[in-house]
């Protein structure tokens, strides 16, 4: 009974490895914020917004406004005005702090609406004494914005907590799994035994995943952007891609090397074996 209850709880520890390594990694990327700002810093992306072609951002609106009904969009003068007036420093400081807000609202307390403040940027762009026309423009932009959730967000509020919720849940789950396990093993060479199985399982489905994303291309031919739009867009998905996978690199090559080394430390213990009766019988003479 207890090997069968033995081999049981092993076969549920090696099918939750792999959904908990994939719900730790999100967790560390997509529900990071930080992660998410470090990751728009690194690729640049604040100065390869303002080095954007006024042509595809002018493209860009006339769709918009095409399809509404109204307006030819912006004159590209006026676009390249505005993007070599806004310091990208600044930039990064006024989307960093609002979207440290958003997150909060959004995705922490659920809110419905959502307050962004560019009182700082539209400063920084008048401080650089920019053409008239951009200083008339960027004086009647408002200080603060309050905007309503759009509803596809909404249904996703509170989601950055309950990702760190499931995630505890899970890991207490898995970690009372594995103890149980150790605690049924009749030795310590199986216990080690046993642990280096469920470690070199999870290294190598860590290691699969890591080489099925250079297999799985995303879909961005379906994207209709104008082109300098789209390579900003690719690259900074394409960084989050790779970091996001080089995670499961990382927890492949420490798990199977962790699996070796328990494996061989296994060999410092001997399997217990049930002692044997004595025998007691005597030869008649």
């Amino acid at each position: 009974m207890r090997n069968c209850f033995f081999v049981f709880i092993l076969i549920v520890v090696i099918f939750l490895i792999g959904p908990f390594l994939i719900l730790l990694n999100i967790n560390q990327t997509v529900l990071n914020p930080e992660y998410l700002k470090n990751g728009l810093t690194k690729t640049k992306v604040y100065e390869q917004i303002l080095k954007v072609d006024p042509a595809d951002i002018e493209k860009l609106f006339s769709k918009g406004n095409s399809q509404k009904g109204g307006g030819e969009g912006f004159d590209k003068t006026m676009i390249s005005s505005i993007t070599n007036s806004i310091p990208p420093a600044a930039l990064r400081d006024a989307f960093e702090k609002n979207f440290d807000r958003a997150v909060s609202d959004i995705f922490y307390r659920g809110s419905k609406m959502v307050t962004f403040e560019v009182g700082d940027l539209k400063s920084a762009v008048l401080s650089n004494r920019p053409s008239p026309d951009v200083a008339i423009l960027a004086g009647m932009i408002n200080d603060t914005y309050t905007v309503n959730v759009p509803p596809q967000l909404a249904k996703y509020g509170g989601l950055f907590a309950r990702g760190r919720l499931y995630l505890g849940i899970f890991a207490a789950v898995l970690g009372l799994l594995i103890l149980i396990l150790l605690l049924l093993a009749r030795s310590w060479k199986t216990r080690f035994r046993t642990s280096s199985l469920v470690s070199l399982i999870g290294g190598l489905f860590a290691l699969t995943l890591y080489v099925i994303s250079f297999v799985v291309a995303l879909p961005f031919q379906k994207i209709q952007l104008p082109p300098s739009i789209f390579q900003l867009l690719f690259d900074l998905v394409e960084y989050f891609k790779s970091s996001f996978f080089r995670l499961f690199l990382i927890e492949g090559i420490v798990l199977v090397a962790l699996a070796i080394a328990l494996f061989a430390l296994g060999f410092l213990f001997k399997i217990q074996t049930a002692p044997q009766a004595p025998n007691n019988t005597t030869k008649k003479k």
